[in-house]
């Protein structure tokens, strides 16, 4: 559920709202199938923690449920009209720790496992390496419309170390474009875990080509990305 409100002349009235999905089959997902809403369930504060379905403002259901549906992936955001002013905030629970498809532990696990360079390296950085790859090969905005899956628990918020945090707040913002994104983990999360369901793929086909090659050939693919961008020259200033 994330929360809403709406302000008009009348006053200000809170709710909270939940979309639905219609099904897919993630065995056969090849990351371009974008989700569609099935259904939305909208509820009014009745007073107390006290929830209702009767909307209490002018505005008709209809338009209501167009404007959350329309906005339901964004946070601390606020839809304006001539005669009322929709805030959508943050989810009422506040993801503790980053989630993986079920499907993929065996991999994350089988890499760790392995002889090679990753050999007993970290839950957090081998999600990153995940993540990264997987927006390395989706690019910007690559992920709109596509629902996470990712339901299993992989990292808790509390062993991230700083470096953890500076890059999954850069690909939310760069994905986003807009800083309100870093007020909520909820929506860096999905964001990460989204990148990530796509990369652990890559990164298995990569990493097991040759595990004990691995580190040069992601250091060359950074090299050949940074010329590609242009960042040295930026940094540079040249």
């Amino acid at each position: 559920m994330k929360l809403f409100q709406i302000i008009t002349a009348d006053g200000e009235f809170n709710g909270r709202f939940e979309v639905t999905f219609s099904e897919f089959d993630e065995e056969n997902d090849d990351f371009k199938n974008e989700s569609r809403i099935q259904d939305i369930k909208i509820q009014y504060c009745c007073g107390g923690e006290r929830w209702c379905l009767d909307n209490p403002t002018k505005i008709s259901d209809k338009v209501i449920a167009q404007e959350l549906i329309s906005n339901y992936d964004k946070v601390y955001w606020t839809i304006k009209n001539e005669d009322y002013v929709i805030k959508i905030t943050d989810d009422e629970v506040i993801k503790d720790r980053i989630y993986i498809r079920k499907q993929d532990r065996e991999i994350y696990e089988s890499i760790k496992k392995s002889e090679g360079d990753l050999k007993g390296v970290s839950n957090i950085d081998l999600f990153l390496i995940a993540m990264m790859l997987g927006y390395n090969k989706k690019g910007k905005h690559g992920l709109k419309g596509v629902v996470s899956t990712a339901r299993d628990g992989f990292v808790r918020v509390g062993s991230f170390p700083d470096n953890a945090w500076y890059i999954i707040k850069s690909v939310a913002v760069y994905e986003e474009e807009y800083m309100e994104v870093l007020l909520s983990n909820n929506k860096m999360f999905d964001i990460a875990e989204k990148y990530a369901i796509v990369g652990i793929q890559i990164l298995e086909k990569l990493y097991f080509e040759n595990e004990h090659n691995f580190l040069k050939r992601m250091e060359k693919l950074l090299i050949d990305e940074f010329e590609f961008q242009g960042i040295q020259d930026d940094v540079l200033g040249e």
